[in-house]
C-alpha cells in the first residue's frame, strides 16, 4: 500500500516530457502524472501522436493543484493548459497497456481526461477512483466532454462524476465505437435547466456502435427547475441514443433516481428501425440486441420509467430483458422477475456457448471471458483523502473478501463511510455479494485564519471542512478589516465543531464570513462581530441559496449600513435555517432582519433572536416570500415589525418596544406581548407579559422536545444548547425532511 501526502498547494503543475518521439515505432511512454501535464501544454504539436502507459500512475497530488480558479487536473486539450491558449481535440492513440491512472481529481467547469477526442483511439486503460466535476459544471465525463469519430476499447472507470450534463465516459458521443467498456461509481447531475441527458456511459449518443459494455453504481439527477418531461432523459447506459447503429450485448446494474424519462438502458431510444406496412422487420433494423437491465429505478415525481427505455420512437428491441421487480412501465423489452433474470432458460436465444455466462440462480448474465459475474467495488473519495482496496482487481467473485482502507491526506481527517461500509472504521473487510459503492468522506482541518482564507483559493469551495480551534481576529483592527470572506462556497460542508470566529470586523460593501453559499451546509459555528458593521450582508453570509444553516450562533454590534441585512444572512432562498440564534444591537440605517433581510422559499425552524435597538428592525425578516417560520422566538428591546410575508407557526414575540403585524402573514398558534404589539383584525394570541411566562398559555406547543420554561420566571426557551453537535448525515436528513414537510404546508 502506498500513500503520497503533501502539505503544498501547487500553483503551477510541473510538466515533464515523456520518453519517445510519439511515433508508432517509438511512442511517448507515460510513467508519471507530470507526463500528462506535458501533453496538455504541448497538445497542439502532439495531439495526433501515439502514447502508452508504462505503469500505474498515482495522481493523488492533483487534489492539491490550483491554477487561477481551476482546481485539480486540467483536461488535456484545454486552452487553459495549452501553450498556444487554444482548445485542441485529441486525435492520436492513447494505449493504457492495461495500467491505471489512479485518484485523478478535477473540479472545474468541464472535467475529464481530455477536453475532447475527435478521430482518436483510446484503449486498454483503467481510471480508478476519479473525482470529476462541480455541482454546476456544464458537462463532465471521465474521458472527454465530447467524443467524435473515435474508437474506445477496453476502458474501465471507477469513481464519481458531478455536473449538469453528465456521462460516465462523456456527455456527447457521435460516430464512434465503444467496445468492452465499463463505468462503476456515482454520477450526480444537478440541473439548473428543465432538460438534459444523463447516462451511466454516455449522456447523448448518436450513430455509435456499442458492444460488451456495462455500468454499475448510482445515478442521481436533481433538477432545480420544473422539468419538461421530454427534455430530461436519464438511463443506465445512455441518456439518449439515436441513429443507425446497434447496441449489442450490454447491461446495466445502476440504481437510478430521477425525474423525466428514465430507463434501465436509455432515457430515450431513437435507434432507427424500418417496418413495412405489414409490420415485417427488415434486416436493417437497429436497436438493442441481447441486452438487459437489472437497474433499480427510484421514481421521482413527474417521472416516466421503463425497464429498457423510458421513451422510444418507432424503435425495436431484440431479445432484451429487464428486472420487472426493479423497474416497470414499458412495452419495450421483456420484463422478468428477480428470480427469472438469474436463470439461463430466460435468455433462450442468447449465446451461452462462447459469449455469455451465468451462475444459475445466483447471478444475472455476465460476459463469458470474465468467468464470473462482473462484481465491482467502486471506491469514491473526496478531495482530502484516498481509498485503497486489497487485493486490487477488475472484478470480484461472490463471497470474496477484500480490505478497504481510507487514508486522509496530511492535515485532514477521515470522517465516515457511505454506502456498503456506512458507519465503519477507516480500515474494514468487506465480503462481496453484489456491485457496491464505498464512499469515504474526509475533511480538511481549519485551525487558523490562513487555512480558512485558502478555501476557494487553494482549497476547493466544494470541500468538507472541520474547524478545530477558535480563530481570534483581534489583530485585524478597523484600519485593516477582515477581507478574507469566502467569495463562493458551492457544494461544501463547513462544520465549526462549536468553535468560534472571535472579534470579527467587516467593513466591505457586501460583508459576511461567507459571501455566496450555494448547495452547502454550514453548522456548529459561533461568529462574534465584536466591532464593525454589516453592509448588505449577514453575520454568516451574504447570500444563502439551496443550502442549510444549522446550529449556529451570531453576536453582533451592527453600527452602520445602507440596506443592512440580517443576523445570519442578507438573503436566503430555497434554504433551511435551523437551531440558530442571533443576539446583538443595531444602530444603523435601513432594515435589519433578525435572521435575514429576505427569506424566499425558506424554512426557519427553532431559531431565536434577541435585539437591542432604537432603529426600525424586523424580528424575522424584512420580506418573507413563501417563507415558513416554525418554533421561533423574539426577545429584547427594539421597535419594528414582525415580518411582511410567509407562514408563522408556534412562535412568540415578547420584546419591549413597539411592533406592528402585517395582515398578509398567516399566523398559526402564535403569541404576542400585548404591551408592545399592536392588535390586528383576525389575529389572536395577544397576552400579557405575565401570561407569556406560563406554559399553559402556549396551547399545543411541544414542551417535551422543543421548548422548556421556568414557570412564572421567564418566557419559553429552547431545550437544545447552541451550538449543538449533530451527526452530519442525521442533520442533512432532518433539515431536508423539515423543508419537504413545511413546503408541503405552504401549498
Amino acid at each position: 500500500m502506498s500513500l503520497i501526502v503533501t502539505s503544498l498547494v501547487f500553483a503551477a503543475n510541473e510538466a515533464i516530457k515523456p520518453d519517445g518521439d510519439g511515433t508508432t515505432e517509438s511512442p511517448y511512454v507515460l510513467t508519471r502524472i507530470e507526463n500528462l501535464v506535458w501533453m496538455g501544454e504541448n497538445i497542439a504539436e502532439c495531439k495526433s501522436n501515439v502514447f502508452k502507459l508504462a505503469n500505474d500512475i498515482d495522481a493523488s497530488e492533483t487534489r492539491y493543484w490550483k491554477k487561477t480558479d481551476w482546481f485539480g487536473f486540467i483536461p488535456i486539450g484545454s486552452s487553459l493548459q495549452s501553450k498556444d491558449q487554444k482548445t485542441h481535440n485529441f486525435s492520436g492513440v492513447f494505449d493504457g497497456m492495461n495500467y491505471a491512472i489512479k485518484h485523478l481529481y478535477s473540479e472545474n467547469r468541464n472535467s475529464s481526461l481530455f477536453s475532447s477526442v475527435n478521430g482518436g483511439e483510446i484503449s486498454n486503460l483503467k481510471m480508478v477512483d476519479i473525482s470529476f466535476g462541480l455541482r454546476a459544471s456544464p458537462s463532465s465525463g471521465a474521458l472527454a466532454e465530447a467524443i467524435e469519430a473515435s474508437s474506445i476499447t477496453n476502458v474501465h472507470v471507477t469513481g464519481k462524476i458531478n455536473g449538469t450534463y453528465v456521462g460516465g465516459f462523456t456527455h456527447l458521443a457521435k460516430y464512434s465505437s465503444f467496445i468492452n467498456c465499463s463505468f462503476s461509481g456515482k454520477i450526480t447531475s444537478n440541473l439548473n435547466s428543465p432538460d438534459g441527458e444523463i447516462g451511466g456511459l454516455i449522456g447523448r449518443c448518436g450513430e455509435c456502435f456499442v458492444s460488451n459494455c456495462r455500468t454499475t453504481g448510482m445515478i442521481v439527477c436533481r433538477s432545480t427547475k420544473d422539468v419538461i418531461l421530454e427534455g430530461l432523459l436519464v438511463g443506465g447506459l445512455f441518456g439518449m441514443i439515436g441513429g443507425e447503429k446497434d447496441v449489442v450485448c450490454c447491461y446495466s446494474d445502476m440504481q437510478i433516481n430521477s425525474k423525466g424519462y428514465v430507463g434501465g438502458l436509455a432515457g430515450k431510444n431513437e435507434l432507427e428501425n424500418y417496418h413495412n406496412y405489414y409490420g415485417y422487420i427488415t434486416t436493417n433494423d437497429f436497436g438493442f440486441k441481447q441486452c438487459y437491465s437489472n437497474c433499480i429505478i427510484e421514481k421521482q415525481s413527474g417521472a416516466t420509467i421503463g425497464g429498457i427505455a423510458g421513451f422510444t420512437t418507432n424503435s425495436v428491441c431484440f431479445n432484451c430483458y429487464y428486472n420487472s421487480d426493479r423497474a416497470s412501465g414499458t412495452v419495450f423489452g421483456t420484463g422478468v422477475n428477480s428470480t427469472k433474470i438469474k436463470q439461463r432458460s430466460t435468455f433462450s436465444k442468447w449465446n451461452f456457448s462462447n459469449f455469455w455466462g451465468i451462475d444459475e440462480g445466483q447471478s444475472t448474465p455476465y460476459f463469458y471471458f470474465e468467468s464470473g459475474k462482473y462484481l465491482k467495488v467502486a471506491l469514491l473519495s473526496n478531495c482530502f483523502g484516498i481509498s485503497e482496496i486489497e487485493p486490487e482487481k477488475d472484478g470480484y467473485a461472490i463471497g470474496e473478501t477484500v480490505t478497504i482502507t481510507a487514508i486522509p491526506n496530511e492535515g485532514a481527517t477521515f470522517l465516515y463511510y457511505e454506502g456498503a461500509l456506512e458507519g465503519k472504521e477507516a480500515q474494514q473487510t468487506l465480503t462481496i455479494e453484489d456491485n457496491v459503492i464505498v464512499k469515504a468522506e474526509f475533511a480538511k482541518n481549519i485551525s487558523n485564519l490562513d487555512a480558512f482564507a485558502k478555501i476557494g483559493v487553494d482549497y476547493p469551495d466544494s470541500g468538507h471542512y472541520l474547524q478545530t480551534a477558535d480563530i481570534d481576529l483581534s489583530n485585524y483592527a478597523l484600519e485593516i478589516s477582515f477581507t478574507n470572506s469566502i467569495e463562493r462556497f458551492c457544494g461544501g460542508i463547513y462544520d465549526g465543531r462549536n468553535h468560534a470566529f472571535k472579534n470579527l470586523c467587516t467593513e466591505r460593501a457586501f460583508s459576511g464570513l461567507f459571501n455566496n453559499v450555494l448547495y452547502s451546509l454550514i453548522c456548529n459555528l459561533i461568529v462574534d462581530l465584536d466591532v464593525g458593521s454589516i453592509k448588505n450582508g449577514g453575520g454568516l453570509a451574504v447570500f444563502v441559496n439551496n443550502s442549510i444553516i444549522s446550529n449556529c450562533y451570531v453576536s453582533a454590534n451592527v453600527v452602520t449600513g445602507e440596506k443592512t441585512g440580517g443576523g445570519m444572512c442578507n438573503q436566503a432562498r430555497d434554504a433551511v435555517i435551523s437551531k440558530c440564534f442571533f443576539k446583538g444591537d443595531f444602530s444603523g440605517f435601513g432594515l435589519f432582519g433578525g435572521f435575514c433581510r429576505i427569506a424566499q422559499n425558506t424554512a426557519i425552524d427553532q431559531c431565536g433572536f434577541e435585539m437591542y435597538s432604537q432603529r426600525v428592525s424586523s424580528a424575522f425578516c424584512s420580506a418573507g416570500i413563501n417563507a415558513l417560520f416554525v418554533d421561533c422566538c423574539m426577545k429584547g428591546n427594539f421597535k419594528g415589525f414582525f415580518t411582511n410575508g410567509g407562514l408563522v407557526s408556534n412562535c412568540y414575540l415578547s420584546a419591549e418596544g413597539s411592533f406592528e403585524l402585517y395582515p398578509s402573514v398567516n399566523y398559526v398558534n402564535c403569541y404576542f406581548n400585548s404591551n408592545s404589539v399592536a392588535r390586528i383584525d383576525g389575529v389572536t394570541g395577544f397576552v400579557s407579559p405575565e401570561d407569556m411566562k406560563k406554559q399553559e398559555t402556549y396551547v399545543g406547543w411541544d414542551f417535551d422536545n422543543v421548548w422548556d420554561i421556568d414557570e412564572g420566571v421567564g418566557t419559553p426557551y429552547f431545550r437544545y444548547a447552541l451550538p449543538e453537535p449533530l451527526g452530519l448525515f442525521a442533520m442533512l436528513l432532518l433539515m431536508l425532511g423539515i423543508k419537504r414537510k413545511k413546503y408541503t404546508n405552504l401549498r
